[in-house]
């Protein structure tokens, strides 16, 4: 007989300090975040020019990243600014994802709540980190391609006839539709592939647990090694179409 599993949307109280609720999410996003910075700043002041596993592993992940974002944004001082939103999104989602296949952390429970539960998986921090962004993109915009600019981007009267300046309108507001729509969709791309991913691991398990779940739970690797970078690489994307602004702005009035 399969094992009842349950399954809740929304993170889970482990407990409450001076009447706040602490959240297996909220915990491992505090824990995780702790970790990074300790280890950072370890291997930064013992740096070595004979580098051992760790510097090593860091070294290669922060060249990588530097000339993934400098390949989008062909300009080092553009790339310099990008470069550390892309690098702490990348690698805090890398370990928060790689965390829930830790064997033995899963089962573990506090108050009848589980003790881990990533926070790519928490839709509130999702949605804030994404909101954040989305108004620093705008905000980019604006600076880019000047206040008349941005707002002509979705006020466009612009035409030859009355027929061309009434579509040319319309598509503008489509524009506005399509800001508010990359919210919902970049939020909604890594909260659902990530705890999509642990539910059918914890149903596959629950129905078969000795070789079944497997292939899954193996797949569901996989995804969270590349949902973890697929976030911030598309806000990175997302910044650079905001600071070209200015020269669209240009060549549409040209």
């Amino acid at each position: 007989m399969a094992a009842q599993i349950e399954i809740s949307l929304k993170p889970e109280t482990l407990f409450d300090v001076a009447g706040f609720s602490v959240t297996n999410s909220m915990l491992w996003t505090s824990l995780i975040a702790i970790i990074l910075m300790v280890v950072f700043v370890f291997t930064a002041r013992r740096l070595k020019e004979v580098p051992g596993r760790l510097q090593l592993f860091i070294e290669t992940f922060v060249v990588g990243a530097w000339d993934f974002v400098h390949g989008i944004f062909k300009d080092e001082k553009l790339t310099a600014r990008a470069f550390p939103m892309f690098a702490t999104l990348a690698l805090f989602f890398l370990c928060a994802n790689l965390f829930s296949f830790i064997p033995g952390l899963g089962v573990i429970t506090v108050s009848d709540a589980p003790l881990y539960r990533s926070p790519a998986t928490n839709y509130s921090l999702i949605f804030v980190l994404t909101f954040a962004n989305f108004i620093i993109w705008q905000l980019i915009a604006i600076v880019s391609g000047g206040f008349f600019g941005y707002a002509g981007k979705f006020f466009n009267f612009s035409g030859g006839n009355i027929m061309e300046r009434c579509l040319n309108f319309a598509l503008g507001l489509l524009d506005i539709i399509g800001e508010i729509a990359k919210i919902v969709s970049l939020s909604f791309r890594l909260f659902g592939n990530i705890f999509a991913g642990e539910v059918i691991s914890a149903v596959m398990l629950s129905i078969a647990p000795l070789f079944i779940p497997i292939p899954f739970w193996m797949l569901g690797l996989l995804s969270s090694v590349i949902q973890a970078f697929v976030f911030p690489i598309l806000i990175v994307i997302f910044f650079q179409m905001a600071i070209i602004t200015k020269e669209k702005t240009t060549e549409t009035a040209s």
